[in-house]
């Protein structure tokens, strides 16, 4: 059924109230752990490339907030991709179809205006494979499956012994001061041809990751000689998971792989974890990662606790 009174208006900073019910009913119906605060809405928005008020939509009835959608794009390499909530009680109803059709549009517009000659719009959207009114929008305006993430899982109810490190390897807790940009590089160089992924800019990267919720002690840094070989940063999942800390990202260089040594950091990370009071840990890991990182975190215990499809759709300039 088609809603004749939603108004599709572009976003404000004073929707983030309403923004954060919405997108905490939404969360909680999908049975998911998203939740957001309105600090962590707050951040999402002001990230330096989104530009949210030309670049995010926001649905009405009645003047009452009831569903939002992003359409974010990285004019380097025509990358596109966005989130989007519509209150439970307010689903079914052609709301969400409107605000993606915005999105959509919208990332044709800038590609026009900022893409080079050419370059195709390729937006990539995430939904858990048993939201069914999520799956069933996106299929119908025609995203496909691109890939399958998985959220996997252990407690941490027994004392983690880590390992010991292989021979001229030392282990340090991050240093903001000395690490950040050294910790950057290395991320885009471990994961470069890890399929998605895109390096981010500098100062995006680090208004995501180092902000005042970065505990330091949590993110672990392996060196040889100075050189970073290999990184566990771990962190808090969120307020709605007090108890959940996440990996994000475990990382080896190419050069070290298949000596072990992801498994002992991530072990030296789950006990960095216990130590500070987490007692479950998580991460997401492509299921068809082509390092062995699935059968590395089941061999440590862990399991597969959701499945999230990503999908995607290549947006044509002439639409």
């Amino acid at each position: 059924m088609q809603r004749t009174n939603v108004v599709i208006r572009s976003f404000e900073w004073d929707d983030l109230p309403a923004m954060v019910d919405v997108t905490n009913r939404s969360v909680e119906c999908n049975q998911e752990d998203q939740f957001v605060t309105l600090e962590a809405l707050n951040a999402r928005f002001a990230a330096p490339y989104f530009s949210p008020q030309a670049n995010s939509f926001v649905a009405l009835v009645d003047g009452q907030l009831v569903g939002y959608c992003t359409a974010e794009l990285d004019p380097r390499n025509g990358r596109a991709w966005g989130l989007g909530h519509v209150h439970p009680d307010w689903r079914g109803q052609g709301i969400g179809t409107a605000l993606l059709r915005r999105a959509d549009d919208r990332h044709r517009e800038r590609a026009a205006q900022e893409l080079a000659p050419g370059m195709e719009v390729v937006c990539t959207r995430h939904s858990r494979d048993i939201n069914t009114p999520a799956v069933t929008l996106l299929e119908a305006e025609g995203y496909q499956v691109a890939r399958v993430t998985w959220f996997m899982r252990m407690t941490l109810d027994v004392p983690i012994t880590p390992p010991a490190l292989l021979e001229g390897i030392s282990l340090h807790p991050f240093s903001l001061e000395q690490d950040t940009y050294a910790v950057y590089e290395a991320i885009n160089e471990f994961f470069k041809d890890n399929w998605g992924f895109v390096a981010l800019p500098f100062d995006v990267w680090r208004h995501y990751n180092v902000g005042s919720q970065l505990n330091e002690a949590l993110w672990l840094v392996a060196r040889q000689d100075n050189q970073i070989v290999g990184l566990c940063l771990c962190r808090p999942w969120g307020d709605g998971k007090p108890d959940l800390g996440w990996v994000d990202p475990l990382g080896v260089r190419a050069d070290w792989r298949r000596r072990g040594l992801g498994s002992a950091l991530l072990q030296h990370g789950f006990r960095r974890l216990q130590e500070h009071g987490y007692t479950a840990v998580g991460l997401d890991v492509d299921s068809e990662n082509q390092t062995n990182a699935v059968g590395l975190y089941e061999r440590a215990g862990m399991h597969v606790h959701r499945r999230y499809l990503i999908y995607q759709k290549t947006l044509t300039r002439e639409q």
